[in-house]
């Protein structure tokens, strides 16, 4: 006998299984809809009536026939519903909402000031509610991805760089604050899940997707999956071991890859180099210019991640390597580096069709974030909030 609780599960995939079918499909008709889901023509014409009253769907038109009534055709309703997609980074926040039919509506970028978390907090809690007051009434969720270690399921900071923050429970903050469902996520995950779905590996049923910033991240699709975990640990490589490092990590061991081969590491020896306090971005620019110190920094940091991505190559072996972050202005000088100590370090097997490459999401970062409420969608989650039962 079936519990109140496996009839509300079967609720919710039925109501995201629908969705799904209208957003990849639309527009449709019912008997279309009740053919490409799987599901009855009974089925179709409840759940649909359910999308229609809580305005996430709209019949928009027939479709014409030589016979018969004309099949009146569905598809999403943008015109109610907002969703807000965030990227959280070092010194500043992006922020841009969607309609349902993932189109982006506003962007903002604001600058963040403070480092300390409650100050941190208040400044970002006042920034959305500058950039939501307009459709507060109509936010259906709200997704958040930042560097770092996460709890994607309980969407607890653990560690946020640069800022130096721990133990910061942001899923809980905003839920309380904004009273909607919200998804907090270290930047990785999404990130490779965007590439997947829209991006640079959608041809690409193995693909690793390196991630740099202030700390160094890896996304995994193998045979067309995600490679996940619950608390998202299985995409850092902060603490992979370099080759020749020696700097003292705050894990308590020397030579980890945070330390190395990061945007954070970059700055910091030309820095201890120059005198100078330059961004990675600003230190890639001198290196394209052919400025000696930063180009040499550059090629070392070049040949000694190129070897850790020889070692990622081989347990991996994806056919396409994606890489990300500021670095990335410097693609024309690094990938031949990776190459060259990817071809000296693996058979050759593994690299003759590798195929490296730059995301497609570096200058838009809160695309990839609006891929988590998406997933809400289409697993019936958000849906079953917002519908009510016939």
């Amino acid at each position: 006998m079936s519990t109140k609780s496996d009839t509300a599960k079967v609720r919710q995939h039925n109501l995201g299984l629908v969705y799904q079918v209208i957003d990849h499909h639309q527009p449709l008709s019912r008997t279309e809809l009740s053919r490409l889901s799987g599901l009855s023509t009974a089925s179709i014409t409840k759940i649909s009536r359910e999308l229609l009253d809580a305005r996430v769907i709209r019949e928009c038109g027939e479709l014409h026939s030589l016979r018969g009534r004309h099949p009146i055709l569905l598809e999403l309703d943008s015109r109610h519903f907002r969703y807000l997609a965030m990227r959280l980074g070092r010194g500043y926040v992006a922020m841009a909402s969607f309609d349902l039919k993932g189109r982006c509506l506003r962007k903002e970028r604001y600058t963040l000031l403070s480092r300390e978390k409650e100050s941190l907090t208040r400044e970002l809690f006042s920034h959305l509610e500058t950039f939501t007051q307009k459709y507060r009434d109509r936010l259906l969720a709200m997704a958040v991805s930042l560097p770092g270690r996460v709890d994607d399921e309980q969407g607890w900071v653990h560690h946020f760089p640069f800022y130096d923050i721990h133990d910061w429970p942001l899923k809980q903050l905003l839920e309380q604050t904004f009273s909607i469902p919200c998804f907090v996520s270290s930047s990785i995950h999404p990130w490779i899940m965007a590439e997947r779905a829209w991006g640079a590996a959608q041809k690409s049923q193995n693909a690793l997707l390196i991630l740099i910033q202030e700390d160094i991240g890896a996304g995994v699709i193998l045979d067309g999956q995600l490679v996940n975990s619950r608390q998202s640990r299985i995409g850092s490589l902060n603490h992979l071991p370099t080759a020749d490092g020696q700097l003292p990590c705050y894990c308590g061991h020397q030579g980890c890859a945070r330390t190395e081969v990061t945007t954070s590491a970059l700055e910091r020896s030309y820095l201890e180099l120059t005198g100078d306090r330059l961004s990675a971005r600003e230190i890639c620019e001198l290196a394209l210019a052919e400025e000696g110190k930063a180009r040499e920094l550059l090629i070392t940091l070049g040949h000694e991640l190129g070897a850790l991505l020889a070692t990622l190559v081989i347990f991996f072996n994806p056919q396409t390597l994606l890489f990300s972050g500021e670095l990335l202005a410097a693609a024309s000088i690094l990938f031949p580096l990776f190459r060259q100590e990817i071809s000296a370090r693996v058979p050759r097997e593994y690299f003759e069709h590798l195929s490296i490459e730059a995301t497609c999401f570096y200058e838009d970062p809160t695309r990839p974030t609006a891929i988590l409420v998406q997933e809400a969608l289409f697993d019936g989650f958000l849906l079953s909030r917002v519908t009510q039962p016939c």
